[in-house]
């Protein structure tokens, strides 16, 4: 007799494994669609960490490249003072040798005059 009631309580156990098993499945298909929300929540949210680490990647490269702007505007201003005095001081050699050519060109005048009265005086 103790067979038999070990058989029938494994058949009890059986039975009642079967039925847990099924009240498994009906819970896990009600929440099914449930996980589904989650796990399609759960994609977005991934999704919306990686815009925003993307992002702030692309915030601080902008910030970078507005300083290598700002640094590159203050070179190119600096270089264009210097530009400017450069054109000065060529404007003002330029001016300087229109000088001495025009002195140059009077003085030379009157050594040509000189050495005619010169040459004219030894005859």
């Amino acid at each position: 007799m103790n067979r038999v009631k070990i058989i029938e309580a494994r058949k009890a156990a059986l039975a009642d494994s079967e039925r847990r098993y099924t009240e498994a499945e009906l819970v896990l298909k009600a929440k099914q669609p449930e996980l589904a929300q989650k796990t399609e929540h759960v994609k977005k949210l991934e999704e919306n960490i990686r815009l925003a680490t993307e992002c702030k990647q692309l915030v601080r490269d902008l910030t970078k490249t507005l300083e290598k702007l700002d640094k590159a505007k203050k070179d190119l201003a600096a270089t264009t003072e210097r530009l400017e005095r450069v054109e000065k001081k060529v404007t003002s050699f330029r001016d300087e040798a229109d000088t001495f050519e025009s002195k140059y060109q009077t003085t030379k005048k009157e050594y040509n005059a000189f050495m005619t009265m010169v040459d004219t005086l030894e005859l």
